[in-house]
């Protein structure tokens, strides 16, 4: 990283790769290792992501393709932390991008219509059951047209 610097893409994938792994290094090991420990991962993996998603914003845009997927991983450790608004907004926000960039036949629209869905569940939103059936129309679409 001190080749090119934080404030380079390729860092901000390797943050953002980083904040990935420990997200899924977390959920690996949540009933082999103390709440507070896996608590820990997931804030380490929030700031590897969040510091990805600042330094995109200011060499892309808040509407590139590459913050979807850095807002969708936001989303998976506010959601796995129980921020379920914050997860809320994060989802949200992915999925506005992809529908931007890929139409509403797209594996990430429907990926970011489930955890959206799964999301408001958890607030008690009526508006989770419309996602959660349009994430599975979409993911139908998707499997008829591979």
């Amino acid at each position: 990283m001190e080749t090119v610097g934080e404030s380079h893409n390729s860092t901000a994938d390797v943050l953002q790769n980083l904040g990935h792994s420990l997200t899924c290094l977390a959920s690996l090991r949540q009933g082999a290792i103390s709440h507070s420990s896996y608590i820990a991962l997931l804030n380490e993996a929030q700031g590897f992501l969040k510091r990805s998603y600042d330094v995109k914003v200011v060499l892309l845009h808040k509407q590139h393709p590459s913050i979807s997927e850095c807002r969708a991983n936001m989303g998976l450790v506010s959601f796995k932390t129980q921020r379920y608004r914050l997860a809320q907004q994060h989802f949200r926000a992915a999925l506005r991008i992809s529908l931007h960039h890929h139409g509403e036949v797209h594996p990430d629209v429907a990926k970011w219509l489930y955890w959206l869905g799964k999301t408001q569940l958890r607030l008690g939103l009526e508006s989770a059951k419309a996602n959660l059936v349009e994430a599975k129309k979409v993911a139908d679409l998707v499997a008829k047209d591979a």
